[in-house]
């Protein structure tokens, strides 16, 4: 029998830090870690796994995913077999939440379903160097900058007497704030990349809760602009 470690951690973290608490391999040098253990015996059957938390009379639904729609749809990235179960009430959720999220690089913040974005720092709080107060600044600059389609009164950033770590905090449509985890070593980029991977979480909730949302002008996911393009270059080839 073998296993790697605990989980995903050989490739996660670091060979100490993964196993600090394996019996197995706590407390020996660095080129005496074993990342595969082997053990002699038998293995252990274990009972097939029962789904957890939806009562085993309740009826479910299927979700009949059509590709012809585009992945701008939402169905797409829900769950096929959907229980009553998966309705998050406490959110005013009348659907499942999606299970999976579409992925794209986004090199620019756009007003996707947010109200507003609000940048707190410390004036007096100094730094050198790739600092978490530098990314933040940058993101703001960013925000601000000519090329950046984000309307400019719907950015503010605010100064603290107090000696704090910075804060963004972005306002849903719905009255929701997100505030993206700041650490060191994250850039401005990486700030962009959560609020927008965020933005597409939110229209879910939103959508899910049964509240209109408004068409975005900026659409990173360009779906249908690619399906479009492929449809042209398969035209092209025949003749």
């Amino acid at each position: 029998l073998s296993h790697w470690g605990e989980g995903l951690a050989v490739q996660k973290y670091h060979q100490h830090y993964a196993h600090a608490k394996c019996d197995t391999d706590y407390g020996k040098g660095g080129r005496e870690f074993e990342y595969l253990s082997v053990k002699r015996g038998r293995s252990t059957r274990l009972p097939i796994p029962k789904v957890q938390y939806v009562d085993v009379k309740s009826k479910p639904t299927w979700v009949f995913k059509s590709w012809h729609g585009g992945l701008g749809n939402m169905e797409v990235w829900q769950r096929e077999v959907q229980y009553p179960e998966h309705v998050p009430e406490h959110m005013d959720a009348k659907r499942p939440l999606t299970v999976l999220a579409p992925q794209t690089f986004h090199n620019t913040v756009h007003l996707a379903h947010m109200e507003k974005i609000t940048i707190t720092i410390s004036p007096v709080m100094f730094g050198f160097g790739k600092t978490t107060q530098a990314s933040v600044i940058k993101l703001y600059q960013r925000l601000l900058s000519a090329r950046s389609p984000f309307p400019k009164d719907k950015v503010s950033m605010f100064y603290s007497i107090d000696l704090i770590s910075p804060r963004i905090e972005v306002t849903w449509v719905d009255g929701s704030v997100y505030e993206p985890p700041i650490m060191e070593g994250c850039t401005a980029q990486d700030l962009t990349q959560m609020i927008m991977e965020q933005s597409w979480l939110a229209a879910d909730r939103i959508a899910a809760s049964g509240k209109p949302l408004q068409p975005l002008a900026i659409d990173d996911y360009k779906w249908f602009q690619r399906a479009i393009e492929k449809k042209k270059v398969k035209v092209a080839s025949k003749k």
